[in-house]
């Protein structure tokens, strides 16, 4: 989305890692870096800033709709890279709206809860179809 955002209409980021350069300095720390690379090697660095969402918004970008959903007790990602990255949408944006969703009684995975996840599912479909001007 932030590489090519003129491809979407609506987009929604279900609790994402978006700062590739220093998710070693929240949540987990190091642990994904495993994963990920180490933002402190030259070599990974420059890959990892390539993609990383959170250093490649850009200001007066035509964004399409966001919906960023972050979750307070987030035990595999910090809820802060939401946070950070639904703020710079909303700085960079000249497009559509950019919205983010706290769900404060879950996880990286949800509640565990049906009627929860229901509700969560239901926002999400209605966020994008709104985005794509269906109504009906």
């Amino acid at each position: 989305m932030t590489q090519r955002p003129e491809l979407f209409r609506a987009v929604i980021a279900l609790v994402p890692q978006t700062d590739m350069i220093r998710f070693p300095l929240t949540g987990l720390g190091k642990s994904p870096m495993a994963e990920f690379g180490n933002p402190d090697d030259p070599d990974d660095f420059r890959v990892l800033l390539s993609y990383s969402p959170y250093q490649r918004v850009t200001a007066d970008t035509r964004y399409p709709a966001v919906l960023v959903r972050a979750a307070e007790a987030g035990e595999r990602v910090d809820p802060l890279h939401a946070r950070k990255f639904a703020a710079a949408l909303q700085m960079a944006s000249t497009g559509d709206e950019v919205l983010l969703r706290v769900d404060w009684d879950s996880g990286h995975m949800g509640s565990g809860l049906v009627s929860s996840e229901a509700e969560k599912r239901a926002d999400e479909y209605a966020f994008a179809l709104n985005a794509m001007g269906i109504t009906n």
